[in-house]
């Protein structure tokens, strides 16, 4: 809400996709008061309260629920308009190269299942299968557009007797912190693979502060929104502009494409438009392979480092287009 030559004037913040933020356009305009970050959409009207009609003295506007109340349509200028459609084919040109990205992405996770075990490996030619994180996270970013292999992927991992990891489901608030001590176990030999997991223990975390993924993950857990934008905002300070210098980038001196996911996705889940989350964008669709998969690493200059793999492809999907309205969780 801004109040402008005596008027007050409310912005609706509906669906903004993380790291676009509008401001400048609007300024540009002159629609806008300087200062007013607008970390959202694309409509300026007057809201005159939650539970009654807009006085007849407003010109008529149409109904618009937003969050329980009504909205009326203030009349808009015509550099509004125009800026409207300045804006139209830059905010689709954004969302077709995300929504093209991830489309390649899943594709390769398809084509990576195992015709018999129904279980895609690490990355391309490798010996390992990891049920949680990677299995499990593909299965759920792929419940939309791969139906069947997702139920394949779910059934094949509850017939190995894993059920949970107790940590990557915090990102879709289906456990609860704190965090715990992780260990990474054997399952199973089979068909030439060797099946893995991750598991909990009752053993709990310290020094989790330091690294940016686990912020990240903390802030969608958290209960208190306070306390998710405390840890959003700490993982935030660890952009360097390039990537999260945490204590493992610092420690290899090599930058982990997930943990750019894992920002966007935390953005987008707490309702966070901080600065830099474009650039995080643009350099997580840079690290996409051209076959489909995310590379999972890079170095200071950016240029990808190492192999495109399971978890930082299905991260990287959920990224960009955000948790899949169909589940596979219950499949």
């Amino acid at each position: 809400m801004e109040e402008e030559n005596g008027t007050r004037w409310y912005y609706s913040l509906v669906n903004d996709p993380p790291g676009m933020d509008l401001s400048p356009h609007f300024l540009q305009a002159g629609i806008m008061p300087q200062g007013m970050r607008m970390p959202g959409y694309r409509i300026r009207g007057r809201r005159e309260s939650f539970d009654q009609w807009p006085r007849q003295a407003y010109r008529a506007g149409s109904r618009h629920p937003l969050r329980g109340g009504r909205f009326s349509l203030f009349p808009m200028t015509r550099r509004f308009f125009l800026c409207l459609a300045s804006l139209t084919p830059w905010l689709r040109a954004a969302e077709n190269e995300a929504s093209k990205a991830a489309v390649r992405g899943r594709d390769w996770l398809a084509g990576m299942i195992h015709p018999e075990l129904d279980l895609l490996p690490e990355y391309e030619g490798a010996k390992v299968i990891w049920l949680y994180h990677d299995n499990w996270l593909a299965a759920r970013v792929l419940a939309v557009s791969h139906p069947d292999i997702s139920r394949r992927i779910m059934k094949a991992i509850a017939a190995r007797g894993v059920t949970r990891s107790g940590k990557i489901e915090m990102i879709f608030r289906e456990a609860t912190l704190p965090f715990h001590r992780y260990e990474l176990r054997d399952v199973k030999e089979e068909g030439g693979f060797r099946i893995r997991s991750e598991f909990t223990t009752d053993a709990l975390t310290t020094g989790w502060e330091e690294y940016a993924d686990l912020l990240f993950i903390a802030a969608v857990a958290a209960k208190d929104p306070a306390e998710a934008r405390k840890h959003f905002a700490a993982a935030m300070k660890m952009w360097d502009g390039k990537g999260f210098a945490d204590a493992a980038a610092k420690k290899h001196s090599i930058y982990a494409t997930y943990k750019l996911a894992l920002a966007l996705h935390a953005a987008r889940m707490i309702a966070e438009n901080p600065d830099g989350l474009d650039a995080i964008r643009t350099r997580l669709l840079s690290l996409q392979h051209a076959r489909g998969g995310w590379i999972t690493d890079y170095t200071p200059d950016g240029k990808p480092h190492g192999l495109a793999n399971v978890e930082t492809t299905s991260l990287a999907i959920l990224a960009l287009e955000g948790v899949p309205q169909a589940s596979a969780k219950n499949q």
